[in-house]
């Protein structure tokens, strides 16, 4: 069996220097992942999305009342079933802009 989504998530926020909250332990962990990189150090939310819908509407609808200047230059959106990083765009959509490593380097 392969690893699950938190492990994933854990291991790459471990590596990378991530702030885990204590709320990402309380439930499953689903694919789609943000890292907000405006604070310090970046900080993983704790929930985690299952659908690209439901990522932007966190984003609309949560973090752009909190995010000064650019939400792309704000956070991360990490894909880690398809280990691929994905972009918001106006337009309510998500896109690819490229893959990330789960292997330590």
């Amino acid at each position: 069996m392969g690893t699950t989504n938190k492990k994933k998530i854990r291991a790459y926020c471990d590596r990378n220097g991530i702030f885990v909250p204590v709320g990402f332990d309380r439930h499953s962990a689903s694919r789609y992942a943000i890292i907000r990189n405006d604070v310090e150090p970046p900080k993983l939310i704790a929930k985690t999305w299952s659908n690209q819908e439901d990522v932007v509407y966190f984003i609309e609808n949560m973090l752009r009342k909190e995010v000064d200047g650019g939400i792309n230059e704000a956070i991360d959106i990490l894909d880690f079933k398809d280990v691929r990083r994905l972009r918001y765009r106006d337009s309510a959509r998500l896109k690819s802009d490229g893959s990330f490593s789960l292997e330590p380097t």
